[in-house]
């Protein structure tokens, strides 16, 4: 498996090289959408699911994008009274400020809420609701294809039942991952 991500790899360096002198500009006008995936990082080199689940950014004014994601799972567990299951749902607003070459930083803001059933005996039910601020950078490596590093500093709160008590953290987190974006 590594051999295929290695060789995925070279390709994609290799095409970078060959369309190096093709004029890439960031796509931030209204009316631009994209996918997103989180993209895993060198050791794996594989594209999954946007947060666990799926997302898109629409721009609807010029440097203003609206950003949303969904995301759902569930499983079944032999002799569980219940199944476990989550879902969960962001939603925020992009600004770009900056645009250099083949690159577009943005700051914005994001609120998500997720809950989740244990088949567990320690607890059944829990809820997170979190909001936060978000700053990163859109580097296109082709005309519809982005890769974005972002940092997020926010508040999250833990809320559940049964046994486990509630909980909230606030702090700087990084996504510890890519994101890619293709622009449609």
């Amino acid at each position: 498996m590594k051999k295929i991500g290695l060789a995925l790899l070279a390709v994609v360096v290799l095409a970078t090289f060959a369309f190096a002198g093709d004029e890439v500009t960031p796509k931030t006008k209204s009316g631009d959408k994209a996918w997103m995936f989180t993209f895993n990082g060198l050791s794996s080199l594989g594209a999954g699911n946007y947060n666990n689940g799926a997302g898109m950014t629409y721009f609807f004014q010029d440097n203003m994008a609206l950003r949303v994601g969904v995301s759902f799972a569930s499983s079944s567990v032999s002799g569980a009274s219940n199944n476990p299951s989550s879902y969960g749902v962001n939603a925020g607003l992009e600004y770009v400020f900056s645009t250099l070459g083949s690159t577009a930083a943005y700051f914005g803001g994001e609120v998500m809420y997720g809950s989740s059933k244990n088949a567990g005996t320690n607890w059944e039910n829990a809820s997170t609701f979190g909001v936060g601020a978000i700053a990163g950078v859109n580097w296109f490596v082709y005309n519809n294809v982005s890769l974005t590093p972002e940092y997020q500093l926010g508040f999250v709160s833990y809320g559940s039942y049964a046994s486990v008590p509630s909980s909230s953290a606030i702090g700087i987190s990084s996504t510890g991952s890519f994101t890619i974006s293709w622009f449609f």
